[in-house]
């Protein structure tokens, strides 16, 4: 079985599309494998601008609603804005190392109780499935 080239968060932009090359070409792994594997080689949240995570989050938060056939208001959102800060700041302080694609992911299987049961969408439920 062939390995997987070393990627670095330094050398990515030009592995990228070395590995997803290579990953097209895998036959021995899932589609959850190669989705696993490309969210692994994005870079970390650690560093993303505020602003920009904050608004990366409020978008996923407000699509796992959707998706778990919540309607997402406005009202909602208002609600979700109080606590966005925090969850962020506690995403990159606990879990910095992650790329955004792992969130995603962790959401995504989440919301279809890979990670068990849930009782509602809120900061604990997100951090749990992060983590």
């Amino acid at each position: 079985m062939e390995h997987l080239p070393e990627t670095k968060e330094t050398n990515l932009p030009a592995q990228s599309q070395t590995l997803i090359a290579f990953l097209s070409q895998q036959t021995t792994l899932s589609a959850i494998d190669k989705e696993i594997i490309l969210a692994l080689s994005e870079p970390s949240i650690r560093n993303f601008p505020p602003a920009e995570f904050n608004n990366l989050i409020v978008v996923l938060i407000g699509k796992t609603h959707l998706n778990c056939g919540m309607e997402f208001s406005e009202e909602r959102r208002n609600i979700t804005q109080l606590t966005i800060d925090e969850l962020c700041d506690d995403l990159k302080k606990y879990n910095g190392n992650l790329s955004f694609k792992e969130i995603e992911l962790a959401f995504k299987n989440g919301y279809k109780k890979q990670y068990g049961d849930f009782f509602g969408l809120n900061n604990a439920t997100y951090f749990g499935w992060v983590n």
